[in-house]
């Protein structure tokens, strides 16, 4: 510090020292906790799909990034905020549902209507329900036996446990219906896994319908995925403070995605889902607005005596209430539209506005309009999962788009829209050709339209798979429930840490049969890329083996996972020997793709042989022993 500064600060009054220090926090990031100050924000950005904000004594608020929900802070001048004055698109009476935005975008609607996010979530009917309560079908899984049954105008999934208990669970609703569709119940009859009263609540069943197979299976990816014997959960045996159970409950946990809320409602549960991305900086009184929207809630919250108390109270209720409409409709995006609807030269904004809701003095100009931001903003409140990662930075399974985009470069210009319809569904498959995923690129990148300028780029011959932008800068490594999509992350193909990792490079994503010193020599001489020795040496023992073949058998399970869907989309039979031990593997999701993987390669039924993916060790040993004898 200059010398002058300190004998400034030195000559300063408590009080004046007291002002200076709370600018200098004021400026601080999210993430700095100011313990001392009446109505400071504890920061919190969490899991935003199983992790909730936590509110400790003494801290009046929670913020995260762009968003600021206080109980009881101070004034809006204080902190440079100003109220919004738009018309409010907030609470759930600015809301009018999909049949009112029909009238007048009957397209749209159409197509809203057969798309994903339509029936994401939706309640249990003969319509809705896809998979197979006839009664015939079941399924044991690590000891448990599940039957699924119709019976009368209601479904359930009967459990009967290897100690011969059995739990009967009524089906309330469905999630998904593009791949998979899993089930909301809650237990009707028989005796709970634990007696907590968990279950007695609606929480996703352990079986869910895979559509494409007709077949039931384990549910994945409710928790984070571990090794089967022993270490991967099981939602039907009780659990020590009962975490797995109650991250399954749908209305805490999955309902902020897969359903429609009202955007302040949102707000107060889930501050890091609407905040981490805003393109503006927002403050919203919690307890201002809850008294108006949840009166009983805000009721019962003011039981407590301390503020902190009152904002957890009221937000671990809140927590539990019910979504405004089932399924991702039109305003879960556009926002409460009801001011458009009574007047339609109003068009709706994508900026939130609200009585109790305000905004930071830089932005009170903010264009609520179709920007960049704004449209971005709209798919990261789901699309941004925290998951794990492979050595460059993307997710290793989806719900990660969002955020995989966010750390690649030139994700500064482009929005979400550019390539999805927000209104019509992709379907089982992405049907764009590589030209014309790669025209979306070439809008920016015009040196490379010409031919020559592209093969002076790409050192691949025109119209290969290595002329292709998306192939070398969006490979497929995103696990996506049956297929390995692209990954929303663009990136140069040249960094050094997917290849000295190990993990699956661009290059070898196409030439799986080539070994890695092929990889490095080709990339060195074409681009100067220059890559450890030591960290090669140590993740390709054999170097001069197909990196395939590296892949198959590496330590990370999605590394694993990549090579064996990739290696039967090129029905690299080669590689057959190694993708049958996949069917060992000691992941679930592994043991799926290798099933996938041997049945398209080799044009049979593994089911022939007795195996099912989610057999335990021991129980899929014989099956395997008969698949590998075949295979001779």
């Amino acid at each position: 510090m200059p010398t002058s500064l300190r004998s400034n600060l030195e000559k300063a009054s408590g009080r004046r020292l007291f002002v200076l220090l709370s600018i200098i926090s004021g400026c601080v990031l999210i993430g700095v906790i100011l313990t001392n100050l009446p109505g400071a924000f504890a920061p919190s950005i969490p899991d935003p799909i199983v992790q909730t904000p936590t509110i400790e004594q003494p801290l009046i608020g929670v913020s995260a990034t762009n968003l600021q929900v206080v109980w009881n802070g101070g004034s809006d001048a204080e902190l440079a905020f100003q109220p919004t004055t738009d018309a409010s698109n907030i609470r759930r009476e600015d809301y009018v549902g999909p049949d009112t935005c029909k009238k007048c975008h009957p397209e749209q609607y159409s197509n809203w209507s057969t798309h994903p996010h339509r029936w994401m979530n939706a309640l249990a009917t003969s319509r809705t329900v896809k998979g197979d309560f006839s009664g015939t079908a079941s399924i044991v899984y690590q000891g448990n036996r599940g039957e699924f049954i119709e019976d009368g105008d209601r479904r359930v999934m009967r459990i009967t446990t290897p100690e011969g208990l059995t739990q009967v669970y009524e089906i309330h609703e469905t999630i998904g219906s593009r791949f998979f569709q899993y089930y909301i119940g809650a237990l009707v009859e028989g005796d709970p896994p634990d007696e907590r009263g968990e279950y007695e609540r609606d929480h996703v069943l352990p079986f869910g319908y895979w559509l494409g197979r007709d077949e039931w299976v384990p549910v994945v990816r409710v928790q984070l995925e571990h090794p089967d014997e022993g270490k991967r959960w099981n939602p039907l045996k009780p659990h020590r403070g009962g975490d797995v159970v109650i991250n399954m409950h749908y209305a805490e946990n999955c309902s902020d995605c897969h359903t429609t809320r009202s955007l302040g409602e949102v707000m107060v549960r889930k501050v890091a889902l609407i905040g981490d991305h805003s393109p503006v900086s927002m403050k919203l009184s919690a307890a201002d607005y809850l008294s108006n929207e949840f009166p009983d809630i805000m009721a019962g919250a003011m039981s407590n005596e301390s503020a902190a108390d009152q904002m957890q109270a009221a937000q671990a209720q809140l927590r539990t209430v019910a979504p405004w409409r089932r399924g991702i409709t039109c305003e879960a995006c556009h926002l409460g539209c009801r001011a458009h609807v009574e007047k339609q030269r109003r068009k709706p904004s994508f900026l939130a506005s609200g009585d109790h809701l305000a905004v930071a003095d830089t932005d009170t100009s903010a264009d609520s309009g179709r920007t960049k931001a704004n449209l971005n903003w709209v798919c990261s409140r789901c699309h941004k999962g925290v998951r794990p990662r492979f050595a460059a930075g993307m997710g290793t399974w989806n719900s990660t788009e969002f955020s995989d985009a966010t750390r690649g470069s030139c994700y500064s210009q482009l929005t979400c829209v550019k390539c999805h319809n927000p209104h019509k569904g992709i379907g089982q498959r992405w049907t764009r050709s590589l030209q014309q995923d790669d025209a979306v690129c070439l809008n920016c990148h015009q040196q490379f339209v010409q031919p020559e300028q592209r093969l002076a780029h790409t050192h691949h011959a025109a119209g290969s798979g290595g002329d292709s932008c998306v192939n070398c800068h969006m490979p497929k490594l995103n696990e996506g429930m049956q297929d390995v999509v692209r990954t929303h992350m663009i990136y140069s193909p040249t960094q050094p840490d997917m290849i000295e990792a190990g993990h699956p490079n661009a290059c070898n994503l196409c030439h799986l049969d080539k070994p890695i010193d092929w990889t490095v020599q080709n990339l060195g001489d074409w681009y100067g890329q220059e890559f450890l020795e030591s960290h090669i040496d140590r993740n390709y023992p054999d170097r001069d083996a197909p990196v395939g073949r590296v892949w198959l058998t590496h330590e990370l399970e999605a590394v694993r996972l990549v090579a064996t869907d990739t290696a039967s989309r090129q029905n690299a039979r080669w590689a057959l020997p190694e993708i049958i031990d996949q069917l060992d593997d000691p992941y679930l999701l592994n043991r799926q793709f290798a099933l996938m993987a041997v049945e398209r390669m080799l044009d049979i039924k593994l089911s022939d042989f007795g195996y099912r993916f989610y057999m335990s060790q021991a129980e899929r040993r014989e099956p395997l022993n008969q698949i590998r004898q075949a295979m001779r």
